[in-house]
């Protein structure tokens, strides 16, 4: 899953922070992907997350990128 998707559905779930819509992707992952997929798409959204600038929190200041 990529990072902005992740932050489109944790805003629309109330989530305020990047940190809280991966979060909130984590928790729910079983009921988001297949067993065979879950590993990939957490990798890649883990991946994007980690090469944010550490001032970037917001889920707004990343989708308006």
């Amino acid at each position: 899953m990529k990072l902005r998707e992740a932050c489109e559905l944790g805003r629309d779930m109330g989530c305020g922070t990047i940190e809280e819509a991966v979060l909130n992707v984590e928790i729910h992952a079983p009921s988001l992907f297949g067993w065979d997929k879950l590993p990939d798409e957490l990798l890649e959204m883990k991946a994007e997350y980690r090469k944010l600038p550490p001032w970037m929190i917001n889920i707004e200041d990343l989708l308006e990128r």
